[in-house]
């Protein structure tokens, strides 16, 4: 995935969090990175410690609040997964396709 894609999936992940709230997003990340050693620009890397660690942290009702960042994702994206890691997982091997078709039209041309 290059650099634009990771920025725009967290900011969806940003906007389904401050759907919480500006206060309660800043407490979440500080809470990822420094209670389960998952910082902001990990997540796309670790989505299955993200989600864990936001069970951990909210118990059932994680499933509110992966539904406000999935939501956000599938508005940008347009991925048909319902789930956090589905999507990113879609996202990954959608533009990692895209990247290697890019690359071999690039060789093609030089």
């Amino acid at each position: 995935m290059n650099e634009e894609i990771k920025r725009k999936l967290l900011e969806c992940i940003d906007e389904g969090l401050n759907s919480l709230g500006r206060t309660v997003k800043q407490v979440i990340y500080w809470y990822l990175e420094n209670k389960f050693g998952v910082k902001r620009c990990d997540i796309l890397d670790k989505p299955e410690e993200f989600i864990r660690a936001l069970e951990l942290m909210y118990g059932c009702g994680v499933v509110v609040l992966e539904n406000m960042i999935v939501s956000k994702i599938r508005e940008e994206f347009n991925v048909q997964s319902e789930d956090f890691i589905g999507a990113i997982m879609e996202i990954k091997r959608r533009y990692d396709s895209f990247s290697k078709i890019q690359n071999y039209f690039i060789i093609l041309i030089v």
